[in-house]
């Protein structure tokens, strides 16, 4: 649960990015040196290895594992302006379009590098199709509050392993 800004910091690392799996780091607020796990092979992928983009621009309004309704929530919601752009957050494949897809109306699927896919949902309009080859930074649809949704916002997920996982601590800080 340390941000990866902090933890480039505290190596003398300038660019997150050039953090890489197998590499001796400290770990701010850590207790100590642990004993280190067997290392797994090296990813072939860098997803999640840096920081990525924002899906779109506002404020965080919901976040993740919040208490809704009887469930938790699986992903963050981010507030914004009806029609804004809804961006990839990395390269990938499009995998699923759907127009009404239960609570979250619009919605639309990327399958990463590893088996990574995010999800994209409450959209206004859609703009991708499936199989549509993607790269981070492409607009993908249109923020709006399709489904159960009471104001305009995108709810972004990223699932590894077919779980979701908290969102946060993968996208980059926000500018001040």
């Amino acid at each position: 649960h340390v941000p990866l800004q902090r933890i480039a910091s505290a190596n003398g690392i300038r660019n997150p990015a050039r953090i890489r799996a197998g590499m001796r780091l400290v770990i701010p607020g850590a207790p100590g040196p642990l004993a280190a796990p067997p290392a797994p092979p090296p990813p072939r992928s860098s997803f999640l290895m840096a920081p990525l983009p924002w899906p779109a621009d506002g404020d965080i309004i919901s976040t993740f594992m919040r208490p809704r309704r009887g469930h938790r929530h699986a992903g963050i919601d981010i507030g914004s302006s009806e029609g804004a752009p809804v961006r990839a957050v990395a390269d990938g494949v499009v995998t699923m379009v759907k127009e009404r897809q239960g609570n979250y109306g619009r919605l639309v699927a990327i399958e990463h590098e590893n088996g990574m896919v995010t999800y994209y949902g409450h959209n206004r309009r859609n703009l991708v199709v499936p199989g549509q080859e993607v790269v981070a930074g492409d607009v993908i649809a249109l923020v709006g509050h399709s489904g159960n949704a009471t104001c305009n916002h995108l709810h972004f997920e990223i699932h590894a392993g077919g779980r979701a996982i908290d969102p946060l601590p993968a996208l980059a800080t926000p500018a001040a």
